[in-house]
């Protein structure tokens, strides 16, 4: 069997049995969004592709939510550093997306490529600066933990 041959058996193999925690969070972590706070975790990708940064709420409401454009009321600085070197800096919030999952349900924030952006097992620091706090929407929405995860690249 040639090198090419086999290459293509092992993407194939990949997508009809993918890992079981290639979706599972890389990083889950409470955060204060009720008022400035900064937090900084680390992480490592384990798989290469589309990654998400985002916010889990423990009261996600997808019925107030479906079919809206809903203007997201945080804005949120994410610092992503490779040691002490900067990587990877973005402001965010006003427009985020928000998604269901089997593991909790939120708003993706930012999202990135490994290992374009970021590396593959490698640690990464990621600080979270809560630019503009929201109290009303912590109230409403519970505690909120910041995640990094894996998504679908298509």
């Amino acid at each position: 069997m040639s090198t090419t041959s086999l290459g293509w058996l092992k993407q194939v193999t990949a997508e009809l049995f993918p890992p079981n925690d290639l979706y599972d969070f890389r990083v889950r972590e409470t955060i204060d969004i009720s008022k400035d706070d900064v937090r900084e975790v680390t992480f490592s990708a384990k798989y290469v592709g589309r990654h998400s940064a985002g916010l889990v709420l423990h009261r996600f409401d997808d019925a107030a939510l479906a079919g809206t454009a809903y203007k997201f009321p945080l804005r949120i600085e994410l610092s992503f550093f490779r040691g002490t070197v900067p990587v990877l800096s973005t402001p965010s919030g006003e427009t985020a997306s928000w998604f269901i999952g089997r593991s909790g349900s939120g708003f993706d924030l930012f999202f990135f490529d490994v290992p374009r952006d970021l590396p593959v097992s490698e640690t990464i620091a990621v600080r979270i600066d809560v630019l503009t706090p929201n109290a009303e929407f912590a109230n409403a929405y519970g505690p909120v933990d910041f995640v990094i995860r894996k998504v679908s690249d298509k």
